[in-house]
């Protein structure tokens, strides 16, 4: 006899759709983590920048409207070329850098956003990414300077490098 009897194939399709069932929401942080860190990797602009100004400027990291604004149009021009159109924005007020998702990466439920706060110390700039609290309050603070915000991201979704 050759071939597969129904009742084998029947199984084989359980099994499989199994599999599917358990590794499906695996592989959705998997893919949201990739996402965050091309974000972070679009957003090293923006980290030099405010090193550079605060090393400049003795160990403050001021507001400076003409470094903001030539981060953002970096920012913009690595978007226009990123293949997934999930992050929405990089905008950097003084050390703290927030990274806005879109609504798709999120599920359609929200814009979704990564604050990274970066502290100077021993001529060193190092930089932490925030979630949960801390995240919540950096993001009420930058949306004070003027930057859109939306919620925090969950803690599944970010990288090893920022737990």
């Amino acid at each position: 006899m050759r071939g597969m009897s129904v009742l084998e194939l029947l199984v084989v399709v359980a099994v499989i759709g199994i599999l599917a069932t358990l590794f499906a929401p695996a592989y959705g942080n998997y893919t949201r983590r990739v996402w965050v860190t091309e974000g972070l990797l679009i957003a090293g602009a923006a980290k030099a920048a405010a090193a550079e100004e605060a090393m400049t400027n003795g160990g403050s990291s001021g507001q400076s409207e003409e470094n903001e604004l030539q981060v953002q149009s970096l920012s913009h021009t690595m978007l226009a070329n990123s293949p997934n159109r999930m992050i929405e924005s990089v905008r950097r007020a003084g050390s703290t850098i927030v990274i806005n998702f879109t609504e798709a990466f999120s599920g359609g439920i929200a814009i979704v956003s990564l604050p990274l706060v970066g502290t100077l110390q021993d001529g060193r700039m190092t930089w932490r990414c925030l979630i949960g609290a801390e995240a919540k309050a950096a993001l009420a603070d930058a949306s004070l300077y003027g930057i859109p915000v939306g919620e925090p991201l969950l803690g599944d979704w970010v990288p090893a490098e920022c737990r």
